[in-house]
């Protein structure tokens, strides 16, 4: 087998960094993602972790920190990569230690920039505005003005917080393909697609009811929110779908792991101990490999798996399109 397997998915991970930091308007030729709202947090992460085999990556993932650190979370930041493990760790540590011109990652948090009170839509829809927040050679307003930058333009108009995360949530999701109507999410729904926790959220979250940005329903200790209709032609453009992009980069880590595993020892044991460590993350892979069949055609299924999930998990946009 020798290396190809685990060289193809590594492409694959470094062809959506740069797609990450190309949407987010980072100097990249990556064609920007179109249909998904690119995660900030994850957008650093990927890049820190993709700069030791692509260095060109890790100078894009610098500047594109230089240009919004202000509108990064430091914790949110913390918590995702933990859940992703030591590489992300390891590539945060690396950018912070790199990049010039930016505050430390202890520090950065002193220097956000959280907006107070709650900004009316008829505001938020005055883009233009948005140009006094960020530099001629930074961020243009013309990226935020896309789909795929949708959480950082959301960002720059409500500040850095639950309360902005949960609200571009709550305009993204939708019943169902077909129907404009939006959804209710309960608290523990929006911790998974946010990032933060449930006190974050309930501190925020009855405020921006109250101020007649949500609706907001609750029985017992159970709180469900939804954006009010009327908000959303002010946001527009409004991506297609929202998607976990910690589940997105873990499979394709984890892919790249078993693929390791298995071009170090191609047999049947090696790829019955590949195969034990993909997790199950049925929102990205939704068909999990099974083992089943002949013990001595294992390795080459397995590898083929490998290497097709690799492709699905990266190609976002057709992803997200097939799956909204």
């Amino acid at each position: 087998m020798g290396n190809e397997g685990s060289s193809s998915i590594v492409d694959r991970r470094l062809d959506l960094a740069w797609q990450m930091l190309a949407t987010l308007g980072a100097p990249a030729s990556a064609e920007p993602i179109a249909t998904t709202p690119v995660d900030p947090e994850c957008a650093i992460l990927l890049g820190g972790m993709c700069a030791t085999d692509d260095p060109r990556i890790g100078e894009a993932t610098q500047w594109l920190l230089k240009s919004v650190h202000r509108s990064l979370s430091v914790s949110r930041m913390k918590a995702l990569a933990a859940q992703l493990g030591d590489r992300a760790t390891a590539g945060t540590a690396y950018i912070g230690a790199t990049a010039t011109g930016v505050p430390s990652l202890r520090q950065w948090e002193r220097s956000f920039a959280s907006e107070p009170g709650t900004r009316s839509a008829t505001d938020v829809a005055n883009k233009d505005r948005l140009s006094s927040r960020i530099g001629a050679d930074e961020v243009t307003t013309a990226t935020l003005a896309q789909p795929g930058a949708f959480r950082l333009r959301m960002r720059m108009s409500f500040g850095v917080g639950a309360r902005t995360e949960a609200l571009s949530a709550l305009l993204v999701r939708r019943n169902a393909a077909t129907s404009p109507e939006l959804e209710w999410l309960s608290v523990p729904q929006l911790e998974h697609a946010t990032g933060f926790g449930k006190r974050h959220l309930l501190d925020q979250l009855p405020d921006m009811a109250r101020a007649g940005l949500l609706d907001h329903t609750r029985d017992g200790r159970t709180h469900r929110f939804r954006a009010r209709a009327e908000f959303l032609a002010a946001m527009e453009p409004i991506p297609a779908r929202w998607v976990d992009w910690t589940s997105y980069i873990a499979t394709l880590l984890e892919l790249e792991d078993a693929m390791r595993i298995l071009e170090a020892n191609p047999t049947t044991a090696g790829a019955m101990d590949a195969s034990r460590r993909i997790s199950d993350h049925p929102d990205v892979v939704p068909v999990r490999f099974a083992p089943l069949g002949s013990p001595e055609t294992l390795p080459d299924r397995l590898r083929d798996w490998l290497l097709t999930n690799a492709r699905h998990v990266a190609a976002i946009d057709s992803h997200a399109a097939n799956r909204r």
